[in-house]
C-alpha cells in the first residue's frame, strides 16, 4: 500500500508518494528517518489514514522545497528503478561533491526504503535537482 510523506517550509508545501510501505507505523518511523536528510519540516506521513509525525528538518542551510535530492533505487523483485524525492535537501548529509549523494549515504537510505517497504532495495544513484 502506498505512503505520503509531507514537507514544509513556511508557507511552502510538497508531498511524495512512495508506492510500497507496510504498515502506518513504518510510513511515520521513515519520515522521521529523512528529517536527518532534509531541512524542511515533516509534519505528516499517511498509509491509511494521515498522521502527525511532527519532525523539524534537519539544520543546516535552508533550502527552498524546490530543491531536492532525487535517489534512483533498484527493487530486488523486479529490477526496476524507483525515485524518491526528499525536498529541501541537507546538503551536508547528503551530498559529496554538491550534486551528487555519497554511495554511504545512498545505501542507508536503501536500507531505510527497505524496511518501509518490506523488501529489498538497493542504492543506484542520486543528484540534487531543481
Amino acid at each position: 500500500m502506498p505512503c505520503h510523506i509531507e514537507f514544509r517550509r513556511d508557507t511552502e508545501k510538497a508531498n511524495i508518494m512512495i508506492p510500497f510501505s507496510v504498515s502506518a507505523s513504518a510510513a511515520e518511523t521513515f519520515a522521521a528517518f529523512l528529517a536527518d536528510y532534509s531541512t524542511a519540516d515533516i509534519p505528516y506521513a499517511w498509509h491509511t489514514e494521515r498522521r502527525s509525525v511532527g519532525v523539524t528538518g534537519h539544520s543546516g542551510t535552508s533550502q527552498s522545497l524546490d530543491l531536492a535530492a532525487l535517489i534512483f533505487l533498484r527493487r530486488a523483485a523486479n529490477d526496476r528503478l524507483y525515485a524518491l524525492k526528499i525536498h529541501a535537501p541537507d546538503h551536508a548529509a547528503l551530498f559529496d561533491d554538491g550534486q551528487r549523494i555519497t554511495t554511504t549515504t545512498g545505501e542507508v537510505i536503501a536500507a531505510a526504503y527497505s524496511t518501509l517497504a518490506g523488501e529489498t532495495f538497493t542504492f543506484e544513484s542520486g543528484s540534487l535537482v531543481g
